[in-house]
């Protein structure tokens, strides 16, 4: 079948299987690696995340990804912890003419390895799994010759050349997902760094039929710092690093973050993430990623905007996503903030 899919940069995560992107880690930790679902101080956690990109294209063309999580954690031989998790997940492009939902499920065991005075070791170990469905409304779709130039955006009315009866209208396909992490924390200092494996059925996303499109498997690691500056100011770094086929991206994450003694005091943050990507287009910069944080005692709220820097910007005019979070805690009964002696993510 001839080259009919869409606006080829414009698709990825669709046409070759890269995964769904989102700036703000705290909220999506166990989807960056299912180790780290249990990476926060508290009993039960839920968050909400929603993203809209390239609004630039229209109020007609949006891209919007949702996700929702759940996570609970029990206790387990006193140092130890293990959690479940649920997370729902949807992508929808322009138009809803392709549409991609996600039921995952995971676990995770978090066990204490090393304490001593003012430390701590834990190794994390966690797997997800689940379904997922795309949908395609092909006649809603439109393709990289019906894109008008003068116009600056879509225009369908344009005869497309291309055979889409023999398309099917979903596929449904199951995953699997491993990751592990080591976690340390110090009075002024703390780490995790884990190693995931996603995709590890290499599912079948093949909307045409006899032809078998699978979804690489990808394999991503990070490394996160929380430093202690001076009394309640945190240095943040996170560098990340992940391949899933012909694609690689590396992004780094630095910010500064203020956190209160008490559970009642307002904590903040602020950071920059610049993204490289490597592709069919080659070795570049894709986007820089503006990030801030706001929470105060079981409350938080992530917002981060990301700018487009490589050519594509001249295509959307250097606009690229919104993402925000919300994020619930339950605490333990200690109520203490989870900055104190404990890890945090921004």
């Amino acid at each position: 079948m001839k080259k009919y899919l869409l606006l080829f940069f414009l698709f990825p995560l669709f046409l070759v299987g890269q995964d769904t992107h989102f700036s703000g880690s705290y909220a999506m930790r166990e989807y960056i690696n299912p180790a780290l679902a249990t990476s926060y101080k508290g009993s039960e956690q839920a968050s909400v995340t929603y993203r809209r990109q390239w609004s630039s294209l229209g109020s007609d063309f949006p891209f919007q990804s949702y996700a929702f999580s759940f996570n609970k954690k029990w206790e387990w031989q006193g140092y130890s912890e293990f959690s479940g998790n649920l997370r729902l997940m949807k992508d929808s492009t322009p138009g809803s003419a392709f549409i991609q939902n996600q039921v995952i499920m995971g676990a995770n065991y978090k066990k204490l390895i090393g304490d001593g005075y003012n430390k701590a070791q834990y190794i994390m170990l966690g797997f997800s799994g689940g379904v997922g469905q795309n949908r395609a409304n092909w006649n809603g779709l439109w393709f990289g010759n019906q894109f008008n130039f003068e116009q600056g955006s879509p225009d369908v009315k344009i005869d497309s050349g291309e055979n889409i009866s023999e398309l099917l209208s979903n596929k449904t396909f199951s995953d699997l997902n491993l990751g592990v992490a080591y976690q340390i924390n110090l009075p002024r200092f703390s780490m995790n760094a884990g190693i995931t494996l996603s995709h590890l059925t290499k599912p079948d996303i093949s909307f045409v039929p006899n032809l078998e499109i699978r979804n690489e498997r990808k394999i991503a690691a990070q490394v996160s710092l929380n430093v202690l500056v001076k009394e309640n100011l945190y240095f943040l770094f996170t560098p990340y690093y992940s391949k899933q086929g012909v694609f690689h991206e590396a992004r780094a994450k630095i910010g500064l973050a203020f956190a209160g003694d008490e559970d009642y005091d307002i904590n903040f943050g602020v950071a920059v993430a610049p993204s490289m990507v490597q592709n069919f287009e080659g070795l570049g910069f894709e986007s820089l990623s503006l990030q801030i944080f706001l929470e105060k005692s079981e409350y938080r709220f992530d917002i981060a905007y990301d700018a487009t820097i490589s050519k594509l910007s001249t295509f959307n005019g250097g606009r690229g996503a919104f993402e925000f979070s919300f994020t619930y805690t339950r605490k333990n009964h200690d109520n203490k903030s989870p900055f104190v002696r404990h890890f945090h993510h921004l």
